[in-house]
């Protein structure tokens, strides 16, 4: 689909406007609005939607109006009265499906969409928000919460051809991160519900219609496409089985040659749901793709074979045939509910409502995540988990009771509540969600928490300048490493200077008049510069501007401030045995003995600092040494701009740069490697073009 020039216009959004009208952000990135699908010159793009109504979020009135409205009569109300308006006309589009009731006002930020339209179950949507790369979602999720308030959150990863092949395995990641969400969900549900247990209420996912567990019609569906997905053909659409508690592969909205995921399960929790679009992007963009979750495709999810799955006492009120009563009169209760009875999907999505309190009788002592434990954690959990399923029907059956009851001729509400809570208890005795957490994250490994940290920061200073912008793109495109361009206004900016707090750069500096590249390092708050045959070591503070002139490219890896203050304690120590003995890394003259260091080889002494070898002449005074040194060693007379940091890069940051012959160590050849991006290695979090 083309759009008009209006929508390209209105897809070619600066958040710099929006920033300023809002007076949160001082940085700048680009947002896209559009109607149909996801479009990215990238490998990866990322999408955003968020479902909001007037009463979770009353901040819609004062950016929107209802359609039946005028704008001047609109901003005459007070706020009560806005208020009480705007809840008359989402009450009277509630199960109306796409029917516009707002409109935006003139005064409102641009990235806002021009109207909301209704979702059929009491909210309005925010959707069509697309990406090409990470921080620039990840900046649109804070505007957007700044803005509207916490809403109900939905992400989009996509992927180009390209990249299809890291989607073996996606069927097995879709069917297990339904599961790390529904366990992990309902165990925390649970522990709020003891906290308060009069106004909470666990599990609601599985009375929503949109939001229900698997079934093994959906595990039929997602292996389908993913073969589809490898095959390059087109992806079939999954109907009911697109509306789930996890994240769902999808073809249909992404775009002609584009897949995509659609993330559904994190609710209110933006900052999760973050961290796990990030952690995904990291797993597509691996070598290994998803394929190390190809072995979930085999979980057993709830499907109609559940009763010859599991063994039932036929003596008790709950055989099959007092189950069964019971689900279908759970099923009738659904079918009077007009909130279940939308799309003509009357039984909601995935698992059938009917069938979705099947959950807690699946055979879980056949999960793959259950059987690859050590056998006796793996009894343990086998006998904790029949425990568990043995208390949901002693406690159900108090339920198919007050059905059979007079009194209760009819499952209603109440009975739902309790058998949602009685669900939540059951995963709570189980307690295997940290199970399927922990799998996740030795999975995916790395600081997911410092890395966002770097990625929103990085995104709130992003000043690309538009004739730049072209190349500085293709330039991210090859090597998945933001680029970000700042000016000096941004020194004393509170964004750059937390960012600055948390991290080390490496700042290439091209020396116009001398010709040659010169290093320096700034490592949180402190700026480090060897050069032995002008200014010695030198340590200082204030901002990575006070380099010397010459164009000046930086290398940003963030890290956390405990780790950014013992780089600095090095740091400290290299630079001030560089100036008082000419080598590193002693404060004060070393006593040899004490130290363990013997002399060795013809006079000279050894020893490493910060992953580098470094010889020196023996005595009780250090002296450089005069004549060469085997290869791979460094001569201290030879510590220079680079050679004073490469150990440190090679040791922190996974860096191999042996540079030149006989370890000389030369800048313009660290900052060539660093702008590829580290390969086989730590990329940097960012490159900063000053």
């Amino acid at each position: 689909m083309k759009a008009s020039n209006s929508l390209k216009l209105y897809c070619s959004l600066h958040f710099l406007i929006i920033i300023i009208t809002l007076s949160l952000y001082s940085g700048a990135t680009k947002a896209f609005y559009c109607e149909a699908h996801f479009e990215s010159p990238n490998e990866l793009g990322y999408g955003l939607e968020a479902e909001i109504n007037i009463i979770e979020n009353p901040n819609i009135i004062n950016y929107y109006r209802p359609v039946e409205i005028s704008e001047s009569d609109w901003l005459a109300y007070s706020q009560e009265k806005k208020l009480q308006i705007a809840k008359v006309s989402e009450a009277n589009a509630r199960y109306a499906y796409h029917k516009v009731i707002y409109k935006k006002l003139s005064t409102s930020p641009e990235f806002l969409q021009d109207t909301l339209e209704s979702e059929g179950n009491g909210n309005v949507e925010l959707n069509g928000y697309v990406f090409d790369y990470f921080s620039e979602y990840r900046i649109a999720r804070l505007l957007l919460e700044d803005t509207i308030g916490v809403a109900s959150l939905q992400a989009h990863v996509s992927l180009a051809g390209k990249r299809f092949d890291a989607l073996e395995g996606s069927a097995g990641y879709s069917i297990f991160s339904a599961d790390m969400a529904q366990f992990t969900s309902l165990e925390a549900g649970f522990q709020k519900y003891l906290s308060d247990p009069l106004s909470r209420t666990p599990g609601l996912n599985l009375s929503n219609y949109s939001l229900g567990p698997l079934s093994d019609r959906d595990r039929k569906m997602y292996i389908n496409n993913e073969e589809r997905a490898l095959n390059r053909l087109d992806l079939l659409k999954l109907g009911t089985s697109r509306i789930v508690y996890g994240s769902v592969l999808r073809g249909d909205i992404y775009g002609s040659s584009r897949v995509g995921f659609e993330l559904r399960q994190f609710h209110k929790r933006g900052k999760s749901l973050d961290e796990h679009v990030f952690e995904l992007r990291n797993l597509l963009l691996s070598d290994a793709g998803l394929g190390q979750f190809k072995k979930f495709e085999n979980s057993p999810l709830i499907g109609t074979d559940i009763f010859t799955e599991i063994a039932f006492n036929e003596s008790s009120r709950l055989g099959r045939k007092p189950w069964g009563k019971l689900v279908e009169e759970i099923k009738q209760f659904y079918s009077r509910d007009p909130d279940f009875y939308l799309f003509d999907f009357p039984e909601g999505g995935g698992t059938p409502i009917s069938q979705r309190f099947l959950l807690p009788l699946r055979a879980l002592e056949l999960h793959p995540l259950i059987l690859e434990l050590p056998k006796q954690q793996r009894e343990s959990i086998n006998k904790r988990i029949e425990l568990a399923r043995s208390n949901y029907i002693n406690r159900v059956e108090k339920y198919i009771e007050l059905s059979n009851s007079g009194s209760n001729p009819q499952i209603g509400a109440d009975t739902i509540r309790g058998l949602q809570i009685i669900i939540s208890q059951w995963a709570f005795e189980l307690g295997i969600g940290e199970l399927f957490s922990n799998h996740w994250k030795n999975t995916v490994r790395g600081d997911t928490e410092v890395e966002l940290t770097a990625y929103g920061l990085i995104s709130k200073l992003q000043q690309v300048e538009s004739e730049n912008e072209q190349t500085v793109e293709n330039q991210v495109e090859s090597n998945s490493v933001p680029h970000v361009k700042l000016n000096k206004e941004s020194n004393s900016d509170h964004n750059y200077l937390k960012l600055r707090d948390s991290s080390f750069e490496v700042v290439v500096s091209h020396q116009r008049s001398l010709e040659y590249d010169h290093l320096v390092v700034r490592i949180g708050d402190k700026r480090y510069d060897f050069n032995p045959d002008f200014l010695g070591g030198q340590v200082g503070k204030g901002n990575v501007f006070e380099v010397r002139p010459g164009d000046r490219t930086g290398f940003l890896f963030v890290r956390s401030p405990e780790k950014i203050k013992s780089l600095q304690a090095l740091m400290d120590r290299f630079v001030v045995g560089f100036n008082e003995y000419s080598f590193p890394p002693f404060a004060t003259e070393p006593d040899w003995k004490d130290m363990g260091i013997s002399n060795t080889e013809e006079g000279l002494i050894y020893f490493e600092i910060l992953g580098m070898r470094y010889a020196m002449a023996s005595g009780s005074t250090p002296w450089p040494v005069e004549n060469e040194v085997a290869s791979g060693v460094l001569n201290v007379e030879e510590v220079s701009c680079a050679s004073s940091i490469i150990g440190l890069l090679n040791e922190y940051f996974g860096f191999k740069l042996y540079l030149g012959d006989g370890w000389e160590a030369d800048a313009r050849a660290v900052g060539q490697h660093l702008l590829k991006g580290n390969p086989g290695g730590t990329p940097p979090d960012a490159i900063v073009h000053y």
